[in-house]
C-alpha cells in the first residue's frame, strides 16, 4: 500500500468516526465530493492548505493524518505528539521530572 493510499484510509476513517458523510467533509473542507472520494481512495494528493483543512475539521492534528495516531508512534516524535494532549501544569511537571532524572543520570555516571 503507498503512503498516498494509507493517508487516504486515514481520512476516510477519521470521517466516518465523525459520523461525517463524503458530501458533509468536502463541503466543510471546500473540496467537491469526488475529489474527496478520490483522495480517500489514494489517487489523489492534495495541497497543505486541504491538509490543515481536514485538521481542523476532523479535530486532529496533520500529522496525525499524514503518520498515523499516536500510539503506533515512537522516539521524538511519539514524545512530542504525547506532550500536545498536555496541559501547562502537567507540562511543568514534566520539565521538573526531566530535570531530576538529568541529575540522577549525571550522578550515576
Amino acid at each position: 500500500m503507498t503512503d498516498r493510499q494509507q493517508v487516504g484510509l486515514r481520512i476516510r476513517r477519521l470521517r466516518e468516526e465523525k459520523g461525517c458523510s463524503r458530501e458533509e467533509l468536502s463541503a466543510l473542507v471546500g473540496i467537491s465530493p469526488r475529489a474527496l472520494r478520490e483522495i480517500e481512495a489514494g489517487k489523489r494528493e492534495f495541497s497543505a492548505e486541504t491538509l490543515v483543512k481536514f485538521s481542523r475539521v476532523l479535530s486532529v492534528s496533520c500529522d496525525d493524518i499524514m503518520l498515523g495516531a499516536g500510539p503506533d508512534r515512537q522516539g521524538v516524535a511519539g514524545f512530542l505528539y504525547l506532550l500536545e494532549s498536555f496541559g501547562p501544569e502537567k507540562i511543568k511537571k514534566m520539565q521538573d521530572l526531566l530535570e531530576v532524572l538529568g541529575q540522577v543520570n549525571d550522578l550515576v555516571n
